[in-house]
Formats: structure tokens, sequence, C-alpha cells
């Protein structure tokens, strides 16, 4: 895997700590650019059918990490205190 990889090489094990968060705020980002397609004027009924299929497969995709990012986080502050 590309991380796994990166990682070996530049010896940066911290990037596996930030990756879940980095892909979750992505997805978001994309969904609502694909989102604003809607509310443009001059997209087809297709158009739109397209954006909003991308827009929820990118929310679907965010949720995921956001969920694992929390499970994460939750895992990581129980065992501090």
């Amino acid at each position: 895997m590309f991380v796994d990889r990166h990682v070996e090489v530049s010896r940066d094990c911290e990037l596996r700590d930030v990756l879940d968060f980095y892909v979750c705020y992505r997805a978001y980002v994309r969904r609502k650019v694909e989102s604003i397609k809607l509310d443009e004027p001059g997209f087809s009924p297709e158009e739109c059918a397209t954006a909003m299929a991308r827009a929820r497969r990118y929310f679907d995709l965010a949720r995921r990490y956001a969920i694992r990012l929390a499970s994460t986080l939750d895992k990581t502050f129980s065992s501090v205190a």
C-alpha cells in the first residue's frame, strides 16, 4: 500500500494518526462541491442525478471515516485516563 511504503521511507509514523481525519475532511469537501452543483442553473436532470449520487457517496465515505476516527480517539483517550 502506498501509505505503508511512504511511512517506511519517510519514517513519518504520525501520518497514520491524521490520515482518517484527512480522508474524512476531503470527502466532506467533495460532497459539498457536488451539492453546490445542484443549485447551479443549466444542469440537466441527468447531471443533477449524477451530482446527487456522488454527493451521497462522498457523504457516506466521510461518515465512515468520522466513525473510525471517533473510535480511534475513544481508544486513545480511554487509555490515557
